[in-house]
């Protein structure tokens, strides 16, 4: 007969803080199966089909927990491409639309996402205007 490592066990004290945490991990999953392995009748076992449908729904979460960080590191890096491209109309004029919905003018000096993760471009040195306010990019007229 196998022994469970006495450090998988869940531990009974009332010191450990509990985490405001909804969602059950790959860990919390482990020794919720792990204990009711060590809790069960031994004359009553679980049944094979049982045990394997939570082995499969481990897995299944496992793979959720991947998929999960995949997509995270897409979407910073669909950010990041987004602040890159639109970093190279600094120093050029724009045309925005602004809080009355009237064209104005003005030189783009800096980009940044605000902490709401909208896309914030700098104009004239003193104000922040979501770019999707953006409406057109000046060509510089050329003097020959």
């Amino acid at each position: 007969m196998t022994q469970v490592d006495p450090s998988l066990w869940l531990s009974s004290s009332q010191n450990q803080q509990r985490q405001p945490n909804n969602a059950l991990g790959q860990d919390a999953f482990l020794k919720l199966l792990i204990t009711q392995l060590q809790n069960q009748d031994p004359s009553n076992p679980i049944e094979d089909r049982e045990f394997i449908a939570q082995l499969a729904t481990f897995s299944q979460l496992e793979q959720l927990t991947k998929l999960n960080s995949t997509m995270e590191y897409m979407y910073y890096e669909q950010k990041s491409q987004q602040l890159m491209a639109l970093s190279e109309l600094i120093g050029k004029s724009v045309e925005w639309l602004n809080e009355k919905e009237k064209v104005e003018q003005a030189t783009v000096t800096g980009v940044k996402y605000s902490e709401s993760g909208d896309l914030l471009v700098q104009i004239d040195d003193d104000k922040w205007i979501e770019a999707s306010k953006l409406i057109s990019i000046i060509k510089p007229t050329t003097n020959e």
